[in-house]
């Protein structure tokens, strides 16, 4: 190929990409909730299978899990809208606490600074600082993840034509083409289903534990918004790396203010810092593995990519995403390299 040729080409890729991200971010509207539908169907269709070998109608199944899946939906966002109502009614009265503790720090540093430097350095925290803006900014970022929750109609509409369609896929697909090319593409499809089936199945288990754990500390030492707390743990915890200081930072705040002994209060954060440890650096290598083989770099970007076009939600999909991207790559001789340079 020409250096002309292999100009216009990489001219005419980095457009289509240009124009591939326009109309998935001009479609944040619809788009989060299609393709959190089909990781949905993904996740209850070995149990579509088993049901259809003992005979249940294919009709009663879907009335099932549209139910199971109606109710999980409703019951995350009531308690989403609870809590965060609750912060934002609250948070006047740990304003005070909050000054007192930032004028300790800001005492510090001015102290250091002026054995350091022989000159003291001021912060304007309070400035910074305003648990009104503060409840302002969470109450705009837990909506995002609201948002989607409580359209729980398209969510449902979307999984109803999924669950329809998956039963016929394969014989739509061996129809469409030859055997030769029908066999790899459903070759394809069933090893992007195993993987992200794996990948999603282990990180609800391990996310509902951390939940689960999180919530049992809070409650137990009667700290406020445990609710909340446990469910941004298990939601939070679907971002690789960021969401576990995320979730880590909203019970740690809480707990600062809430309470004025230091010996509870290191008790009850370093209960909190243990469990996300024991459950990141052993539960999870243990039941993830490496289940999708993707670099850290790569996780990354689309981390930043996802979360750029649709918010909180693009980052919660963003690795079971560039997974299924990266198998089909790894399927089409011109994209094998790419799929190479994006493993682990």
């Amino acid at each position: 190929m020409s250096s002309a040729k292999k100009t216009i080409v990489i001219l005419v890729g980095i457009i289509a990409v240009i124009a591939v991200g326009f109309v998935l971010q001009q479609l944040a509207f619809v788009l989060p909730h299609l393709i959190l539908a089909i990781f949905l169907g993904n996740i209850f269709s070995p149990l579509i299978d088993r049901m259809r070998k003992y005979g249940v109608p294919m009709p009663i199944i879907i009335i099932l899990i549209l139910l199971i899946v109606a109710a999980a939906l409703t019951g995350v966002a009531y308690a989403l809208y609870l809590g965060i109502d609750s912060v934002v009614q609250n948070a006047p009265k740990y304003q005070d606490r909050l000054n007192e503790l930032l004028n300790s720090v800001n005492s510090f540093i001015q102290n250091s600074s002026q054995k350091l430097y022989g000159k003291s350095v001021d912060f304007n925290w309070q400035e910074m600082a305003n648990l009104d803006r503060i409840s302002g900014v969470a109450h705009a970022i837990a909506g995002s993840f609201v948002s989607i929750f409580g359209d729980r109609f398209l969510v449902l509409l979307f999984l109803i034509f999924v669950l329809a369609e998956a039963r016929i896929f394969s014989v739509q697909i061996q129809t469409a083409f030859t055997n030769d090319h029908a066999l790899q593409t459903l070759t394809v499809i069933n090893r992007i289903d195993k993987e992200v089936r794996q990948y999603i199945l282990s990180k609800l288990l391990i996310n509902t534990i951390n939940g689960v754990a999180n919530a049992v500390i809070m409650f137990s030492f009667g700290v406020d918004f445990a609710l909340l707390s446990a469910v941004l743990a298990f939601l939070l915890n679907f971002i690789p790396n960021i969401g576990t200081f995320i979730s880590l930072g909203f019970p740690i705040l809480v707990v600062l203010l809430q309470f004025t002994s230091w010996p509870m209060i290191i008790i009850i954060i370093s209960l909190l810092v243990l469990v996300e440890f024991v459950i990141g650096n052993v539960l999870e290598p243990r039941i993830m593995g490496h289940s999708l083989n993707l670099s850290p770099l790569v996780v990354l970007f689309s981390l930043i990519f996802w979360g750029w076009l649709w918010g909180g939600w693009g980052m919660i999909m963003a690795v079971p995403i560039t997974s299924v991207l990266k198998i089909v790559m790894q399927n089409i001789e011109a994209l094998r390299p790419i799929a190479l340079l994006m493993s682990e």
